[in-house]
């Protein structure tokens, strides 16, 4: 082929299916998390974004961190109406918030990473490191007179385990589709009959499903290694 008068060229690694070093993605994601408040068991959770930053340290080996946050509430007023035998007219109102950070740091292993296969496969462990914090307040009026404001709240910081499977598909080497399916467990001990009131389950296992995109890119030269 050499002595040949054809004009010959390697193949262009830009135009190669593997993936570029360092990612940053974005997904939709809904995550539920078993949290003990210093007064009461709960669940709270993250929906419905999380960012990532990542680095794929070899063709198999990736490490990731992620951030997701969430705010719920509920406000009613009035919450309840009612007179008294006496004719005085009583209502109240109530709200209650959970604010909710997330930090989740990553393994992923992928277990399908032929050079050039676009469908990759990881199994998927870590750690998270979640910010809980709940405030409730009510209020309650006879005739029209405030009867003063009652307020509550619970905060606390927990660790937890986590472990899955996920899914990628590179559409090339800087653009990928991802879907991760996760089980959470908290570092904390409980009791099964207080994992049974919060999570449904003996163990506390709670779940993350997330579902996005990822834009790879290179810092410097170097390759991953094999």
């Amino acid at each position: 082929m050499c002595v040949l008068p054809i004009l010959c060229r390697a193949q262009d690694p830009k135009s190669s299916t593997l993936p570029a070093r360092y990612y940053v993605g974005a997904h939709l994601n809904r995550t539920t998390y078993e949290v003990f408040y210093p007064s009461t068991p709960g669940v709270t959770g993250t929906a419905p974004w999380e960012v990532i930053i990542g680095r794929q340290i070899t063709t198999r080996w990736a490490v990731q961190l992620g951030y997701a946050y969430s705010h719920s509430r509920y406000y009613e007023n009035p919450e309840y109406t009612l007179t008294t035998v006496s004719g005085q007219h009583i209502y109240g109102w109530r709200s209650s918030d959970v604010w909710t950070h997330a930090l989740p740091l990553t393994v992923r292993y992928s277990v399908l990473s032929q050079p050039r296969a676009r469908l990759r496969v990881d199994i998927i462990a870590g750690s998270a490191w979640v910010n809980a914090r709940a405030g409730d307040a009510a209020e309650e009026f006879i005739d029209g007179q405030s009867q003063g404001r009652l307020t509550d709240g619970d905060h606390t910081t927990q660790l937890y385990l986590t472990a899955g499977l996920g899914a990628r598909y590179l559409f090339g080497r800087h653009l990928e589709g991802v879907f991760d399916y996760t089980w959470i467990r908290n570092l904390k001990y409980a009791p099964e009959y207080i994992h049974l009131e919060t999570t449904g389950n003996a163990w506390g296992i709670t779940r993350s499903i997330s579902l996005g995109v990822r834009y790879r890119f290179n810092i410097g030269k170097h390759k991953p290694k094999e």
